[in-house]
């Protein structure tokens, strides 16, 4: 998804935890959700409060390095499930 004029809307999630930070974009039917941890210390998100029903995992990290051998194709994620996201962990997710 593009950014600034070209870029789709942009949502921002309330969680408990301060020291995450998770957002999507939208834009003619696409969403990617992005779900950042901010800190050194393990976080449990509720991945209810931020998707709705199943998303595919795009990329996921920790501790500033993405991790592409654990991440194959049509890997999904749900609604249903807590995670706990690493040092600096990170998930980025499609709707499709």
């Amino acid at each position: 998804m593009h950014s600034g004029a070209y870029g789709g809307d942009i949502s921002y999630y309330n969680l408990t935890s301060r020291n995450v930070l998770a957002f999507s974009r939208e834009k003619d039917g696409s969403q990617i959700t992005c779900i950042f941890n901010m800190c050194k210390r393990d976080v449990e998100v509720s991945l209810a409060d931020v998707i709705k029903g199943e998303e595919t995992v795009l990329l996921h990290g920790a501790n500033g390095q993405v991790d592409l051998e654990d991440c194959p194709v049509e890997t999904c994620i749900s609604d249903t499930e807590h995670t706990v996201l690493p040092p600096w962990g990170f998930y980025i997710l499609s709707d499709k």
